[in-house]
C-alpha cells in the first residue's frame, strides 16, 4: 500500500535539497543494491558529509508528518537516501530485496522507536482474541470480515477509556487551585486468534504472524497516543486558572 502526503517538504527545505544535489558528490546507485540490474540511477555518496544533511532533513519532515506516523508506524527506517537521474537513466520494474545494505548514521538518529514500553504507570491493557479460520488466504479474509472487530472492517482493534482516578484542589492565596490531578488508561486490544492453522501452507502461515505482529505494534501506538493524551489532560486540569473557593 502507498500513501502520498501533499507538501511533506517546505520550498526552502525543497531549494535547500536542490542545493545540495548540484554540490553532492555521487555514485553508481547499485552500490546499494548490486544484485538488481534494473537499477540505473545514481545516489549520495554517503562518504560525503553532505549527504547526511540530505538525510536529516527529509526524516525530520517525516517525523512532523503525523499522517505519515499514523500510516506507517515503523519500529525503525533506514535514512532517506537522495538519488539523482541523468537523461537516459531510468530504474525499471523490480521486486524489492528482502536486505538491502543501509549506511545508518553513528548516532542512529532514525525514526524513534515506537515498541518502547509504555511510559505512563497508570496504564491497564489487556487483551481479547475473536477466532479465524481457514486454510487459504481468502478463507482468512472471508473470516476476518464475519468475525473482526469494527463489524469486521479491522483485523486488530483498540479500545481507549480514560476514568479520572483523583482530583485534589488546595486553597491558596489566589483561591482554590487544583494541587494534583490523576487519570487512567484502560486499553483493551482486540487480536485474532487463528484455530486451525496447521492445514495451511508454511507461507500463509508466516505471512499471517508477520502481519499479525505488525498489527499488534499498531495497537501499541495508539496505547502510547492514549498515554499522551492521559498526561495532556492531567497537565490541562493542573493548569486551570484558581477559583473562588473549593467548595463543590
Amino acid at each position: 500500500m502507498f500513501l502520498r502526503i501533499k507538501n511533506l517538504l517546505t520550498a526552502a527545505e525543497v531549494a535547500r535539497l536542490m542545493q545540495l544535489s548540484r554540490e553532492l558528490h555521487f555514485v553508481d546507485g547499485r552500490v546499494s543494491n548490486p544484485a538488481n540490474l534494473t537499477k540505473d540511477n545514481l545516489q549520495a555518496d554517503p562518504a560525503d558529509g553532505r549527504a547526511a544533511e540530505t538525510s536529516q532533513l527529509v526524516q525530520a519532515a517525516l517525523l512532523r508528518s503525523r499522517e505519515f506516523v499514523d500510516f506507517t508506524l515503523p519500529k525503525r527506517i533506514a535514512p532517506p537516501l537522495l538519488c539523482r537521474y541523468e537523461p537516459g537513466m531510468k530504474y525499471g520494474a523490480h521486486a524489492d530485496a528482502a536486505l538491502i545494505p543501509a549506511a545508518v548514521p553513528s548516532n542512529n538518529t532514525l525514526l524513534p522507536d515506537f515498541t518502547r514500553p509504555a511510559a505512563c504507570a497508570s496504564t491497564s491493557v489487556s487483551t481479547g482474541y475473536y477466532e479465524v479460520s481457514g486454510s487459504t488466504g481468502k478463507a482468512l479474509d472471508r473470516s476476518i470480515a464475519l468475525n473482526g472487530p469494527m463489524s469486521g472492517d479491522a483485523f486488530a482493534a483498540t479500545q481507549l477509556t480514560i476514568v479520572p482516578v483523583s482530583v485534589i484542589p488546595v486553597e491558596t492565596e489566589k483561591g482554590c487551585k487544583v494541587r494534583s490531578a490523576k487519570f487512567k488508561l484502560n486499553a483493551k486490544i482486540t487480536m485474532p486468534r487463528w484455530t486451525n492453522r496447521k492445514g495451511a501452507s508454511a507461507d500463509l502461515q508466516n505471512g499471517f504472524d508477520m502481519f499479525a505482529d505488525y498489527a499488534r505494534l499498531h495497537e501499541e501506538i495508539h496505547v502510547q497516543i492514549g498515554e499522551a493524551a492521559v498526561q495532556e489532560m492531567e497537565a490541562a486540569v493542573l493548569a486551570l486558572p484558581p477559583q473562588k473557593n473549593c467548595d463543590v
